[in-house]
Formats: C-alpha cells, structure tokens, sequence
C-alpha cells in the first residue's frame, strides 16, 4: 500500500523528518512540509507565517536534500494564505529560494495551488520565480492540480486539511498556556499539563514540537509580569522582581535583557538609545 493511500503520518519530531520524511510530515503553526513518496514532496502554507515557520521550511530543504535524489514531482499549496507580509516573506526568502534550488534539478512538474483571483495570481508569480528548472504551473482548483502532476494522490487533499487544522490547535494551544502562565506565573509543568488533559511528559514533547518549551514559556511570562508592575508601578526594581517570580534583581536583570535586549531599568526609563 502506498504512502498517499495511507496517509500522511505526523514525523515524532523535526529531527525525525529530517531524518526520514518518506510518508511523513512536519509542520509549524503555519506551514507544513511534506513527503507523499521518493516521487512526491510538497510544502503547503496557510495563516499567517511567523519566524517559527521559516525553520520548517528550512528543515525541509535539509530533509529533502539528503532524501530525494530521484526524479519527483512537488506541490506548493497556498490557498489558505492569509498573509505574508514583507518581513515574514524576507526571512522567508533565503530557505524558500533554496528549497526550491535543492530540488529544481530534480522536480519535473511542480503545482502551484493558489487562492482564486488577484491574490492567487500575485502568489503564483513570487514563487514561480523562486522555480528554476522543470515545468510550473499554477492552479485554483486541488484536483486539477493532483491531476497535473499524475497518479491518484487524492488522499493527499485531506491530509492538507487535517494537518492545518492539528496545527491551528497546536497554536491555540501555546496561547492558552500563555494566558494560564499570566495568570499564574508561578505554576508548574505538571499543573499545567493537566490543564490540557495531558501527561506531563506528552506535554512537554508537543511543545517542543511547537518550538518552544515549559521553561521558556514561563521565562517569557515573568518578563511580561515585571513589564506590567513597572508600567503600573512605582516600586523598586528588586521588589518587582521577586512578584515577577524571580530569585533576584540579578535573575530578572539577565532574563530581562536576554529577551527584551535591554535592562529593565533602561526599558522604565524609556531610555533604550
């Protein structure tokens, strides 16, 4: 039985679809990459990309460079794009260019499935553009486009269907926890975790599969906190710190700069150069 027949399978983490991305899939809060088979890989976008999207691109040129080295055909599906906007599309451009590149030689057709009307055209001729190589063509209709590029890889369409709609509850759930992390910002991992209905180690993993950690949720959590108290507040620094849930000034001075890029007194102050 086929890969496209089976389905796509979700890769355990970024590591592993790089490692082996055949019938396998990983995705970013916005955009996916994917490999039906050797003969088969896409990448599919919907929302609004972020940073975070742009190392999942990248991670699929790395899959794909050191997987498909037979003649295939590739899909770029971007009819739920939201919006790309001018930065998210400059940092975009580096991988998506080389994505692109890695696989020119080798791609024979590649469908470019976009939204209908002018949107539809204008994202059509930006990556038509990163397109070396090969026979490109774009389409507004999926089964027009699976068609193009041969075999019954029908299947494929809900998957891409299923895979945006995991990914926008992967999103949403990386906001609640935020929101939980504002209102506690002393709570625990496990605390949290049964707040999702998870284990503690199943939560730990889906959010490093989301790109991010407990720990650095909770980092950024106090940063906000102490942002508040200094906006909202008159009290010494080392008083914020420790309702922030620091140890110390210390702790929320390097915390502070690391994620913010200034001290906390030069953020008060306004005073940032």
């Amino acid at each position: 039985m086929s890969s496209a027949s089976m389905g796509l399978r979700p890769a355990a983490s970024l590591e592993n679809y790089i490692t082996n991305p055949v019938g396998r899939y990983f995705a970013g809060s916005n955009v996916a990459a994917f490999c039906v088979s050797e003969a088969f890989t896409g990448i599919s976008f919907w929302g609004r990309p972020d940073e975070r999207d742009v190392g999942v691109v990248a991670s699929a040129v790395r899959a794909g460079t050191s997987t498909c080295v037979y003649s295939h055909v590739s899909l770029v599906d971007l009819r739920k794009l939201d919006f790309l906007d001018l930065g998210t599309l400059s940092k975009l451009w580096a991988p998506l260019a080389s994505y692109f590149k890695a696989f020119g030689p080798l791609v024979t057709r590649r469908a470019l499935l976009t939204p209908r009307g002018t949107p539809g055209w204008i994202l059509g001729e930006v990556f038509r553009s990163l397109s070396p190589g090969g026979s490109v063509c774009s389409f507004d209709d999926a089964v027009a486009a699976l068609a193009w590029l041969g075999g019954d890889h029908r299947t494929l369409l809900s998957d891409l269907e299923r895979i945006a709609g995991i990914a926008a509850m992967d999103a949403s759930m990386v906001g609640d926890l935020q929101r939980l992390l504002d209102r506690q910002p002393r709570a625990r991992a496990q605390q949290a975790a049964n707040q999702f209905g998870m284990s503690g180690r199943t939560f730990q993993r889906r959010l490093r599969e989301l790109g991010t950690s407990f720990q650095r949720e909770v980092n950024q959590a106090h940063v906000r906190l102490a942002k508040r108290l200094m906006r909202e507040t008159n009290r010494p620094l080392k008083w914020i710190a420790i309702e922030s849930g620091y140890a110390s000034l210390q702790h929320l001075s390097s915390s502070f700069r690391a994620q913010v890029g200034v001290s906390p007194t030069l953020w008060r102050t306004g005073d940032t150069g």
